[in-house]
């Protein structure tokens, strides 16, 4: 994975209130095309600082702070692994700068153990970076998203 992550700058945590365009229209593929195995939305926007930090300010919060991660909630470790191993592939193309799932952390540092408050067995983080995250959500990018990541 190529793309860095970026951490919630000063203006998105002033600017940003909901869901970003990019990050719902992953959310719009994923979710429609694995829904008869169980998958479902867990989320986008949820303005606090990440997990087990207090205090909200650019240099704790959660990229859900600046509407640019998708927790996609997963029904079991199959589902799961598969979507996951999808992501890490498609993760250059659509600008994804982190996955959690099953105690794991991808990033451009590689796979790492992930020792969060959250092991994330239930569902899948998905962090953007701020440019595919505010690209406008439309059919186009829809279809350039599920290609990448649905083949």
């Amino acid at each position: 994975m190529k793309n860095v992550y970026q951490p919630v700058s000063a203006t998105e945590l002033k600017q940003v209130i909901g869901p970003r365009p990019g990050a719902r229209a992953l959310n719009d593929v994923i979710v429609p095309r694995l829904f008869s195995k169980g998958v479902r939305s867990a989320g986008i926007y949820n303005r606090r600082p990440r997990r087990g930090l207090t205090a909200l300010n650019p240099r704790t919060a959660s990229l859900h702070a600046a509407g640019r991660a998708v927790d996609i909630s997963i029904p079991n470790q199959k589902v799961g692994d598969e979507l996951f191993l999808r992501l890490i592939s498609a993760a250059d193309a659509i600008g994804i700068c982190e996955i959690i799932w099953w105690d794991r952390r991808v990033s451009s540092d590689g796979v790492k153990a992930y020792k969060g408050k959250d092991n994330h067995h239930t569902h899948i983080h998905i962090g953007l970076t701020s440019d595919f995250a505010d690209r406008t959500n439309t059919p186009d990018l829809r279809k350039w998203i599920s290609h990448f990541i649905f083949g």
